[in-house]
């Protein structure tokens, strides 16, 4: 009822319009007190214009911002937590990400490099972009390395005696024989001198100290030696021999058909 439960209209109550009216009683909003005079300073911040705004770049905050449970990154965390700029990165960014690319320093800089470029700054040669199934090596040269197989194109030796004893036939049970071409042409083998003066051998130049087989020179055939030779088998000249710087020692037996020349 008006003047019981709600106010009775009065001509001298505050107006709608009358800003200068002072409240003193609690208006309640679904329970909760509205901001009133003695809440300014203590509830709520007071206005002052020496507060930091917006537009304030200067503003020191030092206190802690929340972000999802996460603090904000501050000054303090710059080349601890989180990386510093750095004019470096700034180049290795901006290159090209062209397949192929190799970052290499040019001694001021950060660059990306491919092809012969990048090669030489690697100090890699012609040989970087032989195929491996045709690699073709010019100068230089090779030590240090494990003695090359035969199977490898090497001789499985570093001395010249080793390399000998690894290519040609066994040197066991073949001491004062002669190295010769075999019958088929194939290959070398050892044989006696005996069987390097074989008969029928035309136009031989031989140098033997001694000859112990039978040796036969045939009619149409020269054969020369030079320095003392001995024969101790059967020597049979029907064709030329000559002999150099002699004398000839005979111990065998000598069939003499053809011309024997001995020049001491």
């Amino acid at each position: 009822m008006p003047g019981t439960d709600i106010q009775a209209f009065d001509a001298n109550t505050a107006k709608y319009d009358d800003t200068t009216a002072n409240f003193t009683g609690t208006l309640q909003n679904g329970g909760s007190n509205v901001v009133v005079d003695s809440d300014i300073g203590s509830t709520v911040e007071a206005y002052s214009a020496t507060n930091a705004d917006y537009g304030d770049t200067t503003a020191n905050f030092t206190g802690t911002l929340q972000n999802g449970g996460s603090n904000v990154v501050v000054d303090s965390d710059i080349n601890s937590t989180v990386q510093a700029y750095d004019a470096g990165l700034g180049e290795i960014a901006a290159l090209a990400v062209t397949d192929g690319n190799f970052i290499v320093g040019n001694g001021t800089a950060w660059v990306a490099e491919s092809g012969a470029t990048a090669r030489t700054s690697l100090g890699l040669g012609s040989i970087a972009t032989q195929d491996s199934n045709s690699v073709s090596i010019t100068g230089g040269s090779v030590t240090g390395i494990t003695d090359l197989a035969i199977a490898d194109g090497g001789t499985g030796a570093s001395t010249a005696s080793v390399a000998r004893g690894n290519l040609l036939p066994s040197y066991s049970g073949n001491g004062s024989k002669v190295l010769a071409l075999n019958s088929g042409g194939t290959d070398v083998e050892w044989v006696t001198q005996s069987q390097v003066f074989t008969a029928g051998t035309a136009n031989a130049f031989e140098h033997a100290n001694s000859i112990s087989d039978s040796i036969t020179v045939s009619s149409g055939n020269n054969r020369l030696y030079i320095g003392d030779t001995t024969f101790s088998g059967t020597l049979t000249v029907a064709g030329k021999m000559v002999i150099l710087d002699g004398p000839i020692n005979l111990t065998g037996t000598m069939n003499l058909t053809g011309t024997l020349s001995v020049r001491h």
